[in-house]
């Protein structure tokens, strides 16, 4: 097995991708190791023997995907997260970067480590590939001929990273831990829900949804109506009827506030039927809509 391995290398480069997404998606405990798992499984397949290798351009191939895709998906933000919040946070960074690489370096020279070995360590402990990727381009100028010099990052390298993804994995789960029951006391008063209710009150029917809603003072939303067949976003002037179903978008208690007033809860549930109108969820990214009203046509009464 070894011996095929080490003399079909694009097999072995399509076996660890595919054991690593594999156990990958294998979640305990609400955790899973994700596309992290492939490096763990390269690291397996590479301790069998050193004879297992992948050639140089695959890794150099792997690098400018990376940091490829990384600049597509936090391109079009980058400039407004620095203009946000920019300052604080690359201060931040460079803490942490100063911080790592001070450790790094005293841990090293207490434990009698080369520098290369060492450089290793402090990219795996942030879990940087390109970090690492320059720190074998800079060794390789010392002596591109001595094996050692090459491969002494890359075990400090992958000696750190596996601790690098558990501690932020223990971080994650010792944070919810901590701040889990704040978190679950503001998800019960402020956590939004979306309910269907049908207009069975002789009350109500006949009324504008603006003149209701404004004469109650409810925070929420009335997002969809549908009466017989016809689904429609209701505007401040739709007059109800007695049968229609209405969408209630608020906090639970609002939205029970409704229920009471218009009808009854509906056995429907309108947001899942999509045949007329569809749902889209928007990340706003931009500064200038932020606090404003969107949709004053679907929204008069709440301005």
């Amino acid at each position: 097995m070894i011996d095929l391995l080490a003399d079909n290398p694009f097999v072995l480069l399509f076996l660890v991708l595919w054991s690593g997404s594999v156990i990958g998606r294998v979640r305990i405990g609400g955790f899973g190791l994700g596309v992290s798992a492939v490096l763990f499984v390269g690291l397996a397949f590479g301790g069998l023997s050193p004879r297992i290798t992948l050639p140089e351009l695959v890794y150099q191939l792997g690098l400018i995907l990376f940091v490829y895709t990384v600049g597509v998906s936090a391109g079009p933000g980058f400039l407004g997260s620095l203009r946000r919040r920019g300052l604080p946070a690359n201060v931040l960074v460079l803490v942490v970067l100063i911080g790592v690489a001070v450790t790094a370096a005293l841990l090293g020279r207490a434990t009698g480590q080369s520098p290369a070995v060492t450089a290793g360590v402090f990219a795996g402990a942030l879990t940087n590939t390109p970090a690492l990727a320059a720190i074998l381009q800079h060794t390789a100028e010392w002596d591109a001929h001595d094996a050692r010099v090459l491969s002494d990052p890359v075990v400090g390298y992958s000696v750190a990273y596996p601790f690098g993804v558990l501690g932020m994995i223990l971080a994650i789960w010792a944070a919810r831990r901590l701040w889990r029951p704040h978190d679950a006391e503001r998800a019960g008063d402020d956590a939004l829900v979306n309910l269907t209710v049908r207009v069975t009150q002789p009350a109500v029917a006949g009324r504008s949804v603006g003149a209701i809603v404004c004469e109650h003072g409810w925070p929420v939303v009335l997002s969809r109506v549908r009466r017989g067949d016809e689904a429609e976003v209701p505007g401040g002037d739709f007059v109800l009827r007695s049968g229609d179903l209405l969408v209630v978008v608020g906090r639970a208690a609002d939205a029970e506030c409704v229920i009471r007033t218009f009808g009854e809860r509906a056995a429907e549930d309108l947001p899942l039927d999509r045949s007329d109108l569809d749902m889209r969820r928007i990340f706003v990214s931009a500064s200038e809509p932020v606090g404003g009203c969107v949709w004053k046509r679907t929204l008069p009464w709440n301005g």
